[in-house]
């Protein structure tokens, strides 16, 4: 089960000093029915963000065909390019060598920007490789970096973008950054 909530409270267990967090969450009773005072749970903690909309994905593949025809590239390789300068938006993985083309294989099935790159341990039983993750999953601050990186490239090639004030409301939509 995925679903936001606030933090209500903080406590300090006596007995074991171990942290006690009490949570609001926007869920029913009924969800939670399966959990008992026995039950361990996987707990992972972050902060919300606005979801991206999915105007704003529309407009990033526009920019990214314009520079597309002007570049004679193709549109995904673009992409691509655009995700590896965006910065934390990868992971990197240690892997042994006979298993990296399966993970890079197993990674790209789950969309267009989502690719790997091989670094190659030449003294090493494994590589390390860089995981990317494709747009689908940004959240409204990484797709706005994202979206200002292409712009600033249609930029650079004299590519007309949308007006400041249609980049503005766009952004402004899902709260991303303006400039």
């Amino acid at each position: 089960m995925k679903t936001t909530g606030q933090v209500r409270d903080i406590l300090t267990d006596r007995k074991t000093g171990k942290l006690v967090l009490s949570l609001v969450i926007d869920t029913t009773s009924a969800e939670l029915e399966e959990i008992t005072d026995e039950t361990v749970l996987d707990v992972t903690l972050t902060k919300h963000r606005e979801k991206r909309s999915r105007d704003a994905n529309a407009f990033a593949w526009v920019l990214i065909h314009k520079l597309a025809a002007k570049l004679h590239e193709p549109p995904e390789d673009i992409y691509r390019a655009m995700i590896r300068q965006l910065g934390g938006v990868s992971e990197i993985v240690s892997a042994r060598k006979d298993a990296v083309p399966k993970l890079v294989e197993g990674w790209s099935r789950n969309g267009l920007g989502w690719f790997a790159e091989v670094i190659e341990l030449p003294a090493k039983p494994y590589n390390n490789v860089v995981l990317y993750y494709g747009s689908s999953v940004y959240d409204s601050e990484q797709m706005g970096r994202l979206i200002e990186a292409i712009v600033q490239e249609c930029k650079a090639q004299h590519i007309d973008t949308a007006t400041p004030a249609e980049r503005a409301l766009l952004l402004e939509e899902w709260g991303g950054r303006t400039k």
